[in-house]
């Protein structure tokens, strides 16, 4: 029998969570030993990093829902909560639909979840790069970025591993997307082999956005507007009915 979480009572243990956080006075911390603020700072980054994991799941299995529903499913259903299928798999959530779509179609939706975190990821970064936020936000929410932002990758090299062995699960993304392509497994393989250089020609492109989160989170970087980043402006001039476009590089 599967146990569901309550996700009004997540939302207010995260509430208090993140107030907790910014009500503890790190000075007041020092006056105990070193153990206890190493402690009080492990719990913390522990239950952030679960909270973000939860968030980050949650975005994903939207992520399907938002494209069944784009597509024009009949039907859509989350299980948003870790359990266990009737196949005796684990997983952290699941959306399955009901609709007349092409393998095509399909392909998309599968591709929905890690196309969507990805999206979400790029959106974290820029609110952190260009809007003033409490300081006691900026780590959850590097955290949210950093696993929303190797979603993808995850699950191409899990995939790619689950292809090797042979252990497939029902409904794992990647293996689904190319199972619709109707290649033979040495084929397969070679498609995960593209996706795999592609997520780290990817990563490569992007390191100095990540390594900026990773900075982020161990407090290496607290300030969330430092860093290269380009802002761009748009004008509209409406008595010349012109739009200008201004590009600035900001260090």
């Amino acid at each position: 029998m599967e146990k569901r979480i309550n996700t009004k009572l997540f939302i207010v243990l995260f509430t208090l969570f993140i107030i907790g956080q910014n009500l503890i006075d790190e000075a007041y911390c020092q006056s105990f030993s070193s153990g206890i603020i190493y402690a009080k700072k492990t719990l913390l980054i522990t239950g952030e990093v679960l909270i973000a994991t939860y968030i980050s799941m949650i975005t994903h299995e939207l992520g399907h829902g938002l494209w069944t529903k784009l597509l024009g499913a009949e039907e859509v259903k989350f299980k948003l909560y870790p359990h266990r299928s009737r196949s005796g798999h684990l997983y952290l959530g699941w959306t399955s639909w009901r609709g007349n779509f092409s393998k095509f179609e399909n392909g998309v939706i599968s591709a929905g979840g890690v196309t969507t975190t990805r999206i979400v990821s790029e959106g974290i970064d820029c609110l952190l790069n260009r809007t003033t936020l409490p300081d006691f936000l900026i780590r959850p929410l590097s955290m949210y970025y950093l696993i929303c932002r190797l979603d993808m990758p995850r699950y191409i090299l899990f995939d790619f591993i689950r292809q090797i062995t042979n252990k497939h699960r029902p409904g794992d993304d990647i293996h689904s997307i190319i199972t619709k392509l109707s290649l033979k497994k040495d084929e397969q393989n070679k498609i995960y082999i593209l996706f795999i250089l592609g997520s780290v020609i990817d990563i490569f492109l992007d390191r100095n956005e990540i390594k900026d989160n990773i900075n982020r989170i161990t407090g290496k970087n607290i300030n969330h507007k430092s860093g290269k980043r380009t802002d761009v402006n748009f004008f509209l001039d409406f008595e010349t009915k012109k739009i200008a476009l201004e590009l600035s590089l900001k260090m």
